[in-house]
């Protein structure tokens, strides 16, 4: 809205859930303290992510995607407002809006841990 009268269009890329390896980076890098100490909370989610990792990759995107995404808006004569990137990205607002808050966290919860 504030830039419409400077003739600029904006969008927003929802990108949804995007396959890199920043994950395995974060486990890499993370501190001894809530890796590896067992009294740290986040010691039980990350034994078992390791353990047991999700294949996500019916559901996530690749970069590739998002930069084509990009590609297209950019290219558009009438950009769209919002461009969804992943099949996640486009299911993720109806099921908050449909489920109950806390069912949609819950599934969302166990599609990531």
């Amino acid at each position: 809205m504030e830039l419409k009268d400077c003739n600029i269009d904006v969008v927003l890329i929802e990108p949804g859930w995007i396959n890199t390896n920043l994950g395995q980076v974060a486990r890499d890098e993370a501190e001894y303290s809530w890796r590896d100490n067992p009294d740290n909370p986040y010691h039980r989610r990350m034994t078992a992510l390791e353990a047991s990792p999700k294949d996500n990759s019916a559901i996530e995107g690749t970069a590739q995607d998002v930069a084509r995404t990009i590609v297209r808006a950019v290219e558009a004569r009438k950009p769209k407002a919002r461009y969804k990137v992943t099949a996640m990205a486009r299911v993720m607002p109806l099921l908050t809006r449909w489920l109950p808050t806390r069912l949609a966290d819950s599934l969302t919860s166990k599609a990531v841990w």
